[in-house]
């Protein structure tokens, strides 16, 4: 249809020979919501028929001239006006003879499909319900078809739970049901955001600690590194790696080579002077990083995006637990407040790191969350 201002204009009925452009049950009924949209209840059936006739087409209008003058069944008892003859008359030509109980089964049958909104499966049913002569049952029956076969099981748990709805009441149910699920489903799509500091069980595998990602020049792709003993045939959990009870002649640690060892190679001279796990306690947290007390960042530095905020960043031991400091994280975070924690990091050969808590943000680096 097409709009003049905010009022639907039906299409021409017929503009050539042919099909019409719809069912003569709907045209006929968007002409007359035309005229009550353009306050014309009120027109004589004279003004009224030159509107119709005008909406018919050229090939609607040459059609109508060969039709045969209609005969009133009932005479002078009921007379039609100008108007109601001509629709009569069209009627008689256009209206298609329907069996109501194919009509019903045709509408009985219809399910919603997979992808369509509720919204689009009742319009259907309304065009569907115009052969089965339902009248003053219509929503009914729409609205129990809409319970028994709407596509999602959680639209018919919600419709099922309430007791006798109205059309209108299982139309707002099920939309408001559509959207939870599609934000859910958005929700489900978004990657989880990190914390800025967590904490692993150092026996446990780490992504990122227990082997490093190394990129292949030759094709782009990404390459596992045993962070042991620097090989690219295993991970740091296999067996067959030598370096599993070697001491590394650098830091005297046991567990890894001296030609990966992160102990001298990233001395940042910072009050943590080193990062490592701590021998006498398998559990013990590790320390990732740690930005210097002069709130500048030493050693091989990139930089993060934590939430909004940009901050270069050492990259230390691998460790999963990431640090900031206190003058970094009261400069950059006023309004964050710090959740309590008992994790008690320790750098090791010197002291514990008094942790003042935590908070989360997303952490982006290099793109990714």
């Amino acid at each position: 249809m097409s709009q003049t201002g905010h009022i639907c204009v039906p299409p021409l009925f017929l503009d050539s020979p042919g099909k019409p452009c719809m069912k003569w049950k709907g045209w006929l009924r968007a002409f007359e919501n035309y005229i009550i949209s353009i306050d014309g209840q009120g027109y004589s059936p004279e003004r009224k028929k030159s509107l119709l006739f005008g909406l018919l087409g050229k090939a609607g209008q040459e059609v109508f001239d060969s039709l045969p003058v209609y005969v009133n069944p009932h005479g002078a008892t009921a007379p039609l006006n100008e108007y109601q003859e001509a629709v009569r008359r069209l009627e008689l030509q256009y209206a298609e003879e329907c069996n109501i109980m194919v009509g019903r089964h045709k509408f009985a049958l219809r399910k919603q499909e997979e992808g369509e909104t509720i919204e689009e499966y009742i319009a259907c049913l309304h065009v569907l319900a115009q052969d089965c002569e339902f009248a003053v049952m219509t929503d009914t029956y729409i609205r129990d078809q809409v319970v028994f076969y709407c596509h999602s099981k959680k639209v018919q748990e919600r419709l099922l739970s309430c007791r006798n709805p109205s059309l209108k009441d299982v139309i707002a149910i099920a939309k408001a049901v559509e959207r939870s699920m599609v934000s859910s489903k958005e929700l489900a799509n978004t990657s989880q955001a990190s914390n800025v500091f967590y904490v692993q069980d150092s026996r446990k595998h780490v992504p990122g600690n227990s082997e490093r990602a190394a990129s292949d020049r030759g094709g782009g792709r990404r390459q596992l590194v045993c962070y042991r003993c620097g090989s690219k045939d295993h991970l740091a959990d296999s067996r067959a790696c030598p370096a599993v009870r070697k001491s590394c002649s650098k830091c005297r640690k046991l567990g890894h080579f001296a030609a990966v060892c992160k102990a001298k190679k990233y001395n940042t001279g910072m009050k943590v002077s080193s990062v490592s796990e701590n021998d006498t306690d398998a559990d013990a947290d590790m320390v990732l990083s740690i930005d210097g007390e002069d709130g500048r960042v030493k050693g091989p530095i990139g930089s993060v995006m934590i939430g909004v905020i940009k901050l270069p960043f050492t990259a230390d031991s691998g460790s999963p637990l990431t640090l900031i400091s206190d003058r970094t994280f009261d400069s950059k975070w006023q309004d964050v407040r710090l959740h309590e924690t008992d994790v008690s990091p320790k750098a090791f050969g010197e002291h514990d790191i008094v942790m003042k808590g935590y908070f989360w943000d997303s952490l982006t680096f290099r793109g990714a969350l």
